[in-house]
């Protein structure tokens, strides 16, 4: 018999008895033990108890008396699959004004029968028999539908029996007192660990055992060649580098290493471009925000979708585009509350035979890029913290790369390396915290030039605030060879309020240079000290070599959220030039460029635009750019052929209210309340638009040719050798512009608006464009969440509240191409 420890709704349930079916290979018999707990959210007396280290306990009433049990992050001992919640959390509606789905009861049943078990006991454990009446009315429903099935209750309301045998804690699954291991007979033939912590290898191996997500394909040919699995992981390198130089496919997530999104195809030009039409469709069958964009690996292509997060293997050769597998995760629905924002996802990675994705609830997968079989799985963070995954990973050399989204969940980023064969972690870097956490190394890693000194992502917090402290690193990552750097930025500082965090709060706000093989950080450069407006600095790092001063340069170039267009030296992060690339950006007057400043690197603030100067609970109107940027995580592309990068950007503007906030654990960490409006409100010039989209000269830092479009442009460009650029539309059109003038080509309308990006590919003989539309994402988030009031959605609602004039939900890939 095994005991579980369960919190709130029926799907968790079930979620976790299918697991554990699956795993023992059988129909064991199954005690579900509903238990009432209740988080300490107060001060507590940690020493008192002999608690010393106490970020690595759970706290929790039980009746009158106090059980303090460690929460083991990774080994047997806890399967992290568990929702940790106050009592009600899941009937609240997060800030987006969503709820989790709950199992209704032909659902309920369905699964029950799939598990074969003929007995189900439920007991009943409550404080004062509190929820017995729920409880018994769900029981009653539920038995009467099953029939024959035999169901017993035992609503004994008292606890001292039931602690006597089971260490009761919010993450625990599987008892593991003095006499019970994961039940009677071990679920995996093994003996528990004799230490605290099991190692990653064997953490992996029982995630991947209780992950419930099977592939299914339908009756269909043999797949076609696909990349089969290297003999060595290392050489996943040379594979993704021969195949990312053939323009025919698209291999990794933003099309190279370097982050260009260009494409070699030079079929569709400025001339024939007004020809194309679209050649195929494919429905995803998931609404809200399709983000990301398709791979293409020889003739399959891989295609993924926000919440589930499903993914497609479709046949390129077959004229019906057959699908060959298809893979859905069973994921926990409570995950949906703390996603911000909206249920995106950004993508597929390739690498070693293997397609990766990054689960909503950050399991790390990889899958048989033939039969889309899991290969290995491991988790990345905790959503019941607030911690999820919405970032494409990403595969350099023998490692995939994954990061982490909650920092409006007070979740502390991290990017962690994993090894691409079999998911054992091999180095993980946190964006603040001690040295050895961050892997900055005191005496050598740089910022601007000078080395940082020890603990500089301590220093600049007040307190342990740097626990909670945000940088998260949900972007876009990009990879040099030669130097053997990964390059991504950290997000903002949480909270929202910069009144409750003094200081620079390093190293939130930055562009990072970590070396690939060990995690160290080079060089960094933090963008916006103290950030007091949510401008996530996660945007792509995209890699070009320019001549600069008469020298040719290294270069990365970041367009960031907060307005400024950022050209670096990624060989030591030399800051050579800082810009604004929208017109109407406001918040600072320039970056201090001069290198005898002590200032040198900061941007100028203007106190009437500062809520930190402005103060809390003070209304900070007119702000330039709003919180989602002159440029969200949409990504611009690099065209080499004239040196300009393609540019999709907002045009928007924010009032900003900051007031105190707590931290909870798993609850929102913002602190302010935000409204938007277009640009042209603030520059009294008459225009309405919320977007433009720009051709950049990073070199001289300017904007060499703008084409306004009404809603901001919410869909990554891609820019090709025959002089074509592609993007998408809020609204839902796919557009062409020459890539020279910026002259529109073409436009068509899609099912829904397009927050996705544009993959290029060749097959048969003939270059496509593909791009995906499901509206949603930030921008979208009032029409996909159905939400009206202007300050919700973290005050997006009002700005794109016209948006539902012009599209509706959907989730389709349109492929367009010349005509025969």
């Amino acid at each position: 018999m095994s005991i579980f420890v369960l919190k709130l709704t029926p799907s968790e349930v079930i979620h976790l008895l299918r697991s554990e079916t699956r795993a023992a290979g059988g129909a064991p018999e199954l005690n579900i033990t509903i238990q009432k707990e209740y988080l300490i959210e107060e001060e507590f007396d940690y020493a008192a108890y002999g608690v010393t280290n106490p970020a690595e306990f759970d706290l929790v009433t039980s009746t009158a008396k106090l059980t303090v049990e460690p929460r083991v992050e990774s080994g047997y001992w806890v399967l992290e699959t568990l929702v940790e919640r106050k009592i009600g959390a899941l009937q609240r509606k997060d800030e987006f004004g969503m709820t989790p789905s709950i199992l209704s009861l032909d659902e309920f049943e369905a699964e029950v029968k799939a598990l074969g078990s003929k007995e189900i006991s439920v007991r009943l454990i409550t404080q004062e028999n509190e929820g017995r009446e729920d409880f018994d009315k769900w029981l009653a429903a539920v038995q009467s539908r099953q029939g024959g099935w035999k169901m017993s209750k035992d609503n004994d309301a008292h606890r001292a029996a039931a602690n006597r045998t089971l260490a009761l804690s919010v993450a625990t699954i599987w008892s593991v007192g003095a006499a019970i291991y994961f039940g009677n007979g071990s679920l995996f033939n093994v003996k528990p660990p004799e230490s605290e912590h099991a190692s990653a290898e064997s953490h992996a191996k029982v995630v991947a055992a209780a992950t419930e997500a099977t592939p299914a394909a339908p009756a269909a040919p043999a797949a076609p060649a696909a990349p089969a699995a290297s003999s060595a992981a290392a050489s996943s390198s040379d594979e993704l580098l021969t195949l990312s130089k053939d323009p025919k496919q698209w291999v990794m997530p933003t099309g190279d290493y370097y982050n260009q999104r260009h494409s070699g195809l030079k079929q569709i030009t400025p001339d024939n471009v007004g020809k194309m039409q679209p050649a195929w469709q494919f429905s995803t069958g998931v609404l809200r925000g399709h983000e990301g964009a398709p791979l293409v690996i020889g003739d399959v292509m891989y295609l993924h979708t926000p919440f589930p997060n499903i993914v497609y293997a479709l046949d390129l050769k077959d004229p019906s585009h057959q699908i060959l597998w298809k893979y859905e995760p069973k994921q926990d629905p409570s995950v949906v509350p703390v996603m911000c924002c909206d249920t995106v996802n950004r993508g597929l990675a390739y690498g070693d035979g293997k397609i990766f994705l990054a689960q909503a609830d950050t399991t790390l997968i990889a899958l048989d890029a033939k039969t889309g079989k899991l290969v290995w799985s491991v988790k990345n963070g905790d959503p019941s913290k607030g911690q999820t995954s919405t970032a494409a990973p990403h595969v350099f050399k023998d490692k995939v790369f994954v990061g982490i989204a909650g920092g409006e969940f007070g979740v502390r980023g991290h990017i962690t390396a994993y090894s691409v064969k079999d998911g054992k972690q091999v180095w993980r870097g946190y964006s603040m915290g001690p040295d050895a956490d961050t892997l900055i190394d005191p005496d050598k890693t740089t910022h601007l030039g000078t080395v940082v000194g020890k603990d500089s992502g301590v220093n600049t917090w007040q307190g342990d605030q740097w626990q909670t402290g945000g940088g998260t690193t949900w972007g876009w990552y990009s990879y040099d060879p030669e130097l053997n750097l990964v390059y991504y930025g950290s997000g903002n500082p949480s909270t929202w309020n910069p009144n409750q965090r003094p200081g620079d709060n390093r190293w939130s706000m930055t562009i990072w240079a970590r070396d690939l093989d060990t995690g160290k950080v080079k060089w960094l450069y933090q963008m916006t000290p103290h950030d007091e407006w949510d401008y996530d600095g996660i945007n792509e790092m995209i890699l070009a070599d320019q001549d600069i001063g008469g020298a040719k340069r290294k270069t990365l170039v970041h367009f960031d959220r907060n307005g400024f267009a950022y050209t670096l030296d990624r060989t030591n992060g030399e800051l050579l030039v800082a810009e604004k690339y929208d017109p109407a950006v406001n918040w600072a007057t320039k970056v201090d460029m001069d290198k005898s400043s002590k200032t040198y690197g900061r941007p100028q603030v203007v106190d009437k635009y500062s809520t930190q100067h402005n103060g809390e609970d003070t209304n900070t109107q007119g702000v330039c750019p709003a919180a989602l940027g002159s440029k969200d995580e949409q990504p611009a592309s690099y065209d080499p052929a004239t040196g300009l990068f393609m540019v999709p950007t907002n045009h928007v503007c924010m009032d900003y209210e900051p007031f105190r906030v707590s931290y909870t654990a798993g609850q929102p960490y913002v602190g302010a309340t935000l409204e938007m409006y277009p640009a042209g409100k603030v520059l009294g010039d008459g225009t309405n638009h919320t977007g433009n989209f720009i051709a950049w000269d990073a070199k001289a830092g300017k904007i060499v040719w703008s084409n306004k479009e009404q809603f901001s442009a919410w869909g990554g460009a891609t820019s090709t050798d025959g002089g074509v650029t592609f993007y998408g539309t809020l609204e839902g059109y796919l557009k062409a512009v020459d890539t020279k003038t910026g002259k529109e080509l073409y436009k068509y309308k899609t099912p829904s608006g397009i927050i996705g990006n544009v993959t290029v590919y060749e097959s048969g003989g003939k270059q496509y464009v593909a791009v995906l539309s499901g509206v949603g994402g930030w921008a979208g988030i009032g029409l996909a969440a159905g939400l009206s009031k202007s300050n919700e959605g973290l005050g997006a609602v009002g700005n794109y509240a016209s948006l539902a004039n012009y599209t509706a939900l959907g989730g389709v890939l349109t492929v367009f191409a010349l005509p025969e």
